[in-house]
């Protein structure tokens, strides 16, 4: 498998940021207007989200997806600091940097 493009590097720094930046803003708004989860304005704000996943699918393939949302959904953007990488050394995931060389490490791996 190839190394990650510098586009596909910006554009999963681009998709890990804005999800981020629904989460909080999802979150100001439970918060303040006091919106369920299930209710129809939250559902087409992750309307759009799936839509934004669609678009990051065909620029990347199902392996980067993989990796890009361990890091938000199970990593929480770096904030666990999950471990990952060779067998014998695995260092935790911390920043976006961090996910790019164990995807480049295990993609050297899987050639």
């Amino acid at each position: 498998m190839e190394k990650l493009t510098d586009d596909q590097k910006r554009y999963i720094t681009l998709y890990i940021d804005e999800v981020r930046e629904l989460r909080e803003y999802e979150n100001k708004l439970y918060k303040t207007l006091g919106l369920e989860p299930e209710g129809e304005f939250i559902s087409n704000i992750w309307k759009l989200k799936y839509l934004a996943d669609i678009f990051f699918l065909d620029l990347t393939d199902d392996y980067i997806v993989d990796w890009v949302n361990w890091y938000i959904w199970e990593n929480d953007f770096g904030e666990k600091a999950m471990e990952a990488g060779e067998k014998d050394n695995l260092k935790p995931i911390k920043t976006i940097d961090n996910l790019f060389e164990v995807i480049n490490l295990d993609r050297d791996e899987n050639s």
